[in-house]
């Protein structure tokens, strides 16, 4: 299960309701690999895609592809 602190989520709410686009959630995307390290990008996205797993924590929604979620789900 992916953790946020209470602090982070705070803020990523108050990021979202600044946001001029409407948008579903924040886009999770691992780059790197296991042994070097992993390193994970976020963006606003609007569109969900049909391999995407959706995690939900207090109000937010954070999407991934089905194919990283094994690199993120931990982290």
């Amino acid at each position: 299960m992916i953790q946020i602190d209470e602090s982070a989520l705070t803020q990523l709410h108050q990021l979202q309701q600044q946001l001029v686009q409407e948008c579903i959630g924040l886009r999770l995307i691992a780059k790197g690999d296991p042994c070097s390290g992993i390193k994970v990008d976020m963006g606003w996205t609007a569109t969900q895609q049909p391999d995407d797993v959706l995690f939900r924590q207090d109000g937010l929604v954070f999407l991934a592809d089905r194919r990283q979620w094994p690199l993120l789900k931990d982290c």
